[in-house]
């Protein structure tokens, strides 16, 4: 069974909007580069790649967010054991963002 631990759960809700506005300033600072710098070749696909980046991490967080307020609405519900293990698919969903991110900072 699946504990809900509702104080994590709102802590994530209420960091979708630092989310937000991070992808917003990431977004001006690109254009910003774009126009006073006006990058080709490489420079260009980082700054397009980072942009689409931005988008992307922005959308994770506001699905992260949709999955708390899921749980914090089914915290006082009676639980039911899933068919499958979630922990187990959150875990490898986390890798992989964690390793596809790591290729984009270290690589």
């Amino acid at each position: 069974m699946l504990e809900i631990d509702v104080p994590l759960a709102e802590k994530v809700i209420a960091g979708d909007e630092e989310i937000d506005q991070m992808e917003v300033e990431l977004e001006e600072e690109c254009l910003k580069v774009l126009a006073l710098h006006q990058p080709v070749a490489v420079d260009l696909r980082f700054i397009v790649a980072v942009l689409q980046l931005d988008n992307d991490l922005e959308r994770i967080g506001d699905l992260a967010a949709n999955i708390a307020e899921r749980a914090v609405a089914l915290a006082d519900t009676k639980r039911i054991t899933p068919p499958f293990d979630i922990a187990k698919m959150a875990d490898a969903a986390q890798r992989m963002l964690k390793g596809s991110l790591d290729c984009l900072v270290q690589g």
